[in-house]
């Protein structure tokens, strides 16, 4: 499983790669420090999963997915959150519309993550 991790924060985006890791075998993981650097990693990559963060300098996570989408493409997205006002409720509602495949709080349950991993690679 290939899956694009979207963080500005690298010591975050190991502690969730390690976590992923020790729950399913086998993942190759390309980094992105934000969502400018997510869009770019997309290119010419077959990817299972896109986790990103939400409030990211540069571009946000929110921006990203709008702009994954418009390009057509249909990869499951998890956005993580530690909670961002008005983000946090533009999340809410691509979560409801169906054009992110799940969202999850930092600091994060291991249960929540995994279970979200899970129906997501199932939605694909």
């Amino acid at each position: 499983m290939k899956i694009l991790i979207v963080e500005d924060d690298a010591l975050v985006a190991k502690a969730l790669i390690r976590m992923v890791s020790s729950f399913f075998t086998g993942c190759e993981f390309i980094y992105a420090e934000n969502g400018a650097e997510g869009l770019i990693a997309t290119k010419g990559k077959v990817l299972d999963l896109v986790i990103t963060d939400i409030n990211m300098p540069v571009m946000n996570g929110l921006e990203m997915v709008k702009l994954l989408r418009g390009q057509g493409h249909t990869i499951p997205i998890l956005v993580m959150t530690a909670g961002v006002g008005l983000l946090q409720q533009e999340m809410l509602e691509l979560n409801q519309a169906g054009i992110i495949q799940g969202m999850f709080d930092k600091p994060w349950k291991i249960s929540t993550v995994t279970a979200l991993i899970e129906k997501a690679i199932m939605s694909k």
